[in-house]
């Protein structure tokens, strides 16, 4: 993208409702097959190492944009680096034909290292060390006035807490401006490696009062909320939002959502377990489409959705080295695991 330039109109997917999706792009360095974290000094053997895009707001756009083919279009906006790495990532999130140009909506900064992260995947979760140069440069500011932002059925946040660059009173306005002409907002906050849990000078309290969707993990809720459990975490938030859909992803044991008193449960299918990386937003992808499909109000669909997207995702290596095929997605939707390859 092109700093100063008028906005073209994209010619693509005119009559399709549009997401936005705003966050990270971060190219993954993926080490697979690790028994056991190494100790300082020591060395440890892996199966394989891997170079594939990812960042959680990246893979969440590839993927809907992927399992919503032909139903809607995807615009992710994000920064690159001007590395090779960065030139990476923009080459594979054009070539892949899934999101709509996003050559107009992704940043090459100048001068800035490609935000990449080293994720060590074991027997059942992942432990990461990530670089954020680019990710932090991220602004809502370049992106004022862009057609598919002005024309967007749902505006969702990934990687919050990994773009810092977002906690301003501008994201505030134009996540309003969305608001106020009909766009649903979304929210998936990332894990904060600060442990802070309160975005720059307390911006995350002020952006959940404009939200509509939350969409953390219990690692991140209990952050949120100091609680100490899954259960807990999403009472104590839904007391403090009650207008706010809360769809807690809860690992092995599935979905939880809260909208004030009301609550929901989905259990997680049974999948093969290649690597857990992605799953998180493998689920916000299927919960963002169905949302799209069927409003804020079937909350049991959006889990169903959600819980199939994320059995798929931990099935494959890496976040998301290929987004997965909108068929296959549709067939674990509606038949659940005995279409998954089970062993």
């Amino acid at each position: 993208m092109a700093d100063g330039g008028a906005f073209e109109r994209p010619s693509a997917a005119k009559e399709m409702p549009t997401i936005v999706i705003i966050g990270d792009a971060i190219m993954d360095v993926q080490v697979s097959g690790l028994a056991h974290l190494p100790d300082w000094g020591k060395d440890r053997e892996c199966q394989a190492v891997g170079l594939l895009p990812g960042g959680s707001a990246a893979n969440v756009a590839r993927q809907l944009g992927s399992i919503g083919a032909g139903e809607c279009s995807v615009a992710f906006f994000s920064t690159v680096g001007d590395d090779e790495l960065g030139q990476l990532m923009l080459r594979t999130l054009c070539s892949e034909g899934v999101l709509v140009e996003p050559r107009s909506t992704v940043r090459v900064l100048e001068n800035t290292p490609q935000s990449t992260c080293i994720v060590l995947s074991g027997p059942s979760d992942r432990a990461m060390v990530t670089c954020y140069a680019s990710v932090r440069q991220l602004t809502i500011a370049p992106f004022v006035g862009h057609p598919a932002l002005e024309r967007a059925a749902i505006v969702h946040i990934s990687g919050y807490f990994n773009c810092t660059g977002l906690h301003d009173d501008e994201t505030l306005a134009v996540l309003a401006a969305c608001r106020a002409r009909g766009a649903l907002l979304s929210l998936d906050p990332q894990y904060d490696c600060t442990e802070a849990w309160t975005g720059r000078d307390g911006h995350l309290a002020h952006l959940l009062t404009m939200l509509d969707i939350f969409l953390p993990n219990e690692v991140e809720a209990c952050g949120l909320t100091g609680a100490s459990t899954p259960d807990e975490a999403l009472n104590q938030l839904a007391a403090r939002y009650p207008s706010l859909l809360i769809i807690l992803s809860v690992g092995a044991e599935g979905a939880l959502a809260a909208r004030g008193a009301q609550r929901w449960q989905r259990a997680a299918l049974t999948a093969p377990f290649v690597d857990a990386t992605g799953a998180g937003d493998a689920f916000d992808a299927g919960c963002l489409l169905s949302l799209l499909r069927s409003g804020v109000h079937d909350v049991e669909a959006a889990l169903a959705a959600g819980v199939a997207a994320g059995a798929i995702a931990i099935g494959t290596a890496g976040a998301c080295q290929h987004p997965m095929r909108r068929e296959l997605f549709e067939a674990v939707l509606r038949e659940g695991s005995s279409r998954l390859a089970l062993p």
